[in-house]
């Protein structure tokens, strides 16, 4: 037997088993009479089309039963292919398909604008049809021919479909803040985008083999891509937290003590700054803190440690300086201070408050006993006097017990004197430098017509003591030194033990006065009051606006009392300038003024006067100042006093119009309702905790929609 292939009247071609070398009289005779024996041919169901979302279940048996039957003829077909062959086109053929018609897929609809308008023009008979379209009926390539490789295939065309859009966004740079914008959104969540892409391609085709038509296929792919979307966010976010839980669990704990000091080391300070009290009230500050993160911020955390060393109450406007924070705060404030409810008013009771305690806290380190700069500058003028005249006494005492030696007389060893003299002159070159009175001295003793005894020698140290001060020319200066060097080293003739007591005398006389002239040189304040200085000048003059080395001159040779009298008259004199003298009980403290107070006056010589507790104290004082008056470029605080900002829903409902009309309704309902809102609001704002933690960025972006570019490039389609 052999087959024949017969085509019938209506088109259709049928295979005949017929016997071998059969004539086609003899074949079309045998197919009649094989069609005759069939029973008649029942009407195959119109296939029903289009994009069905809800298709019938004859439609879906129809599908199904068609895709079997394509099905069953390629499993026929693969019998015939070797294992090489089938692992080619398993790993090779299919794979390379699925990526060309996903890229001319996006390709076509990038360009189906472009199509329409060529083929709007074109005949009929050379419109321009889509690559991926000519592609798909290709036989170049291998088809799926499973119910498996088809939605493989689906899966990896969709998830390369949503690849290449999200590659192309991350490479390009956009300029503009609307691109920028644009670009992080179309970037965002990558792993999340191709999962959802490669789930909407495998809905899809699901549906597809279901039976479902392209619009069940598509509403298949959609619930499926947003579906998985959805799912990731949150299983993302519980990986996260299990990890960072187990990261937790297995990482050692670091104590708080260097927490906190890695966040303070910023600003120089340390825990070991600190007293025991402030250092305790900081450590469980920091643990609260701690419950709810791990990210200490060191800019807050070295205002509370400020406001802890001042005994001030600390805030989060005034700690974060955040200028939401801060104009929140100021406006709840405000309006706590308008109302009788002492919850909703502590606010705005806390910053005057806070006032009270730097001024009162400025007070106890001493600028209570402030005096005015005339007493503060008789204080020092008295003390320096009493130094001055016990010195000049002591000078003259020496003098006086020189002279009353009996040895004034006692004769020294000219010739040795002139012949050294002459030596170094020679030596050094300034014998031509020595002046002619000092020349006409030294060379009457040196011939003895001036006897050269202790009395003459100590005159003629003076003398030359005088010159030396006189002399502009160093030259001079460097003779008349060495004359006197001379003058010290020559010894007394021989058995004239009471000369050498009276030349130590002498000595010891000379040296006090020079040192005291050393000291007066040295010290302004003390050669002010030598030349006759008032007073009233000698404060502001010598230590306000003096330098730090004259003030160090000052500070040792005064009394214990002194030097404590000019620690409390600066401290008075820096909160004098910051409040502009007012008494505390109506003063306002200016950080702005203090803070420039402290800088006229000096690091170098505050930290003369002031111990590091007491200097670390004095400067929180003007930064908690600065940071209560504090106002951010960018905060909205309502200075004017007119519409505060709107604190909830509650407040609107308490200022809602029609409640004016209802009798006591302001009194029932809109004030208890605000005084809650207020009072709540200030009990969150007083919790220092709040501000200690550096804010942390929430993900907080909408699901992307671009994985679905894969369902608009991957038109699926009954195959």
């Amino acid at each position: 037997m052999a087959v024949y292939e017969v085509t019938s009247p209506d088109g259709e071609v049928y295979e005949i088993n017929a016997p071998d070398n059969a004539s086609e009289t003899e074949v079309l005779s045998y197919a009649q009479s094989q069609f005759s024996q069939q029973p008649p041919a029942q009407a195959k169901p119109e296939r029903q089309t289009g994009s069905n979302w809800m298709p019938t279940p004859e439609n879906l048996a129809q599908n199904r039963a068609d895709n079997e039957a394509r099905a069953g003829q390629q499993r026929e077909t693969r019998k015939d292919r070797s294992i090489y062959s089938e692992v080619g086109r398993q790993f090779i053929g299919l794979p390379a398909r699925y990526a060309a018609e996903t890229v001319t897929g996006v390709a076509d609809l990038l360009a189906t604008p472009f199509r329409a308008g060529m083929n709007a023009l074109l005949p009929e008979d050379y419109q321009v049809r889509p690559v991926s379209q000519i592609l798909a009926e290709s036989d170049f390539l291998p088809k799926p021919e499973t119910k498996t490789e088809r939605i493989v295939g689906d899966v990896s065309k969709a998830a390369l479909a949503t690849a290449l859009p999200l590659k192309g966004a991350q490479m390009i740079k956009p300029s503009g803040l609307v691109g920028q914008g644009m670009q992080k959104t179309l970037t965002a969540q990558p792993a999340t985008q191709l999962v959802s892409g490669g789930a909407a391609g495998a809905g899809g085709g699901f549906a597809r083999e279901e039976g479902a038509g392209e619009g069940g296929q598509i509403a298949g792919g959609l619930a499926a891509g947003i579906g998985t979307a959805l799912l990731a966010n949150p299983l993302t976010s519980l990986t996260r937290t299990a990890t960072a839980a187990e990261t937790k669990a297995i990482t050692p704990k670091v104590p708080v003590d260097v927490k906190i000091n890695n966040a303070l080391k910023n600003k120089g300070l340390t825990l070991n700054d600190l007293s025991e009290s402030v250092k305790n009230s900081i450590r469980a500050d920091v643990d609260e803190a701690l419950k709810t993160g791990d990210n200490l911020s060191g800019d807050s955390l070295s205002r509370l440690v400020e406001y802890r060393l001042t005994g001030a109450t600390p805030t989060k406007g005034t700690l974060t300086l955040n200028p939401s924070d801060v104009t929140r705060q100021r406006n709840i404030a405000k309006r706590g201070a308008a109302s009788t409810d002492p919850k909703a008013q502590q606010l705005s009771q806390i910053e005057n408050e806070n006032n009270q305690i730097l001024l009162n806290k400025m007070d106890e380190l001493g600028a209570s006993q402030y005096a005015d700069d005339f007493t503060a500058g008789k204080i020092i003028y008295d003390d320096i006097s009493s130094t001055i005249q016990n010195a000049e006494n002591n000078i003259n005492t020496l003098y006086s017990n020189a002279k009353n030696i009996n040895g004034r007389a006692a004769e020294l060893d000219n010739v040795t004197f002139s012949n050294k003299l002459n030596t170094e002159l020679d030596k050094e070159l300034k014998g031509a430098f020595l002046p002619q009175e000092i020349r006409t001295i030294v060379n009457d003793v040196a011939t003895g017509k001036i006897p050269l005894n202790v009395q003459v020698s100590e005159q003629l140290k003076t003398i030359l003591a005088s010159s030396q001060r006189g002399a502009a020319d160093g030259n001079v200066k460097q003779a008349l030194s060495i004359v006197r060097k001379a003058l010290d080293e020559t010894p007394l003739k021989a058995g004239q033990q009471l000369g050498e007591e009276s030349i130590n005398a002498f000595n010891a006389a000379r040296k006090a006065n020079y040192e005291y002239n050393k000291l007066i040189e040295s010290n302004p304040v003390l050669k002010s009051i030598v030349n006759g200085v008032e007073p009233d000048k000698i404060f502001e003059k010598q230590v306000i606006n003096g330098t730090a080395k004259s003030l160090e001159n000052l500070l040792k040779i005064s009394s214990a009392e002194t030097v404590q009298a000019l620690k409390n008259n600066v401290l008075g004199y820096i909160k004098s300038k910051a409040t502009g003298g007012a008494a505390n009980e109506v003063a306002r403290l200016s950080g702005d003024t203090l803070r420039k107070t402290l800088q006229k006056i000096g690091d170098a010589k505050l930290k003369l006067l002031f111990t590091p507790d007491e200097l670390l104290q004095i400067k929180s004082i003007s930064n908690v100042a600065k940071y209560e008056a504090f106002q951010p470029v960018g905060s909205a605080v309502n200075n004017s006093n007119t519409a505060s900002a709107v604190l909830g829903a509650m407040e609107k409902f308490a200022s809602m119009p029609i409640l004016g009309k209802i009798p006591l309704a302001r009194q029932i309902i809109s004030e208890p309702v605000e005084n809650v809102v207020v009072g709540n609001a200030a009990k969150n704002i007083l919790n220092p905790t709040n501000s200690l933690l550096s804010p942390t960025v929430k993900d907080k972006r909408m699901l992307n929609l671009l994985p679905y570019t894969g369902l608009l490039s991957n038109q699926y389609s009954n195959q």
